[in-house]
């Protein structure tokens, strides 16, 4: 079963850049994959929230047109 305000908050608490978005649905921050740019408000990057339990947690760039699922081996990849 998903916990989705636990999920949202590990997420904003361990993303230096994370910020809530799309009402919650979403976190938005800057990009493992690609530099954004210079500027820290320069974020191209979401991370779906799931909203029921058969829903995956799903990641896009917006800049470098990076995506897929979230899963435990993504997050260790990003440090988190």
């Amino acid at each position: 079963m998903i916990n989705s305000d636990l999920y949202r908050s590990h997420l904003l608490h361990t993303i230096p850049t994370a910020i809530v978005a799309s009402g919650g649905r979403q976190i938005n921050c800057r990009c493992f994959f690609c530099p954004d740019g210079k500027s820290p408000s320069s974020k191209h990057f979401y991370i779906s929230i799931p909203q029921s339990d058969d829903q995956p947690s799903l990641y896009y760039c917006h800049k470098c047109h990076s995506s897929g699922i979230v899963t435990y081996k993504t997050l260790i990849e990003w440090g988190i």
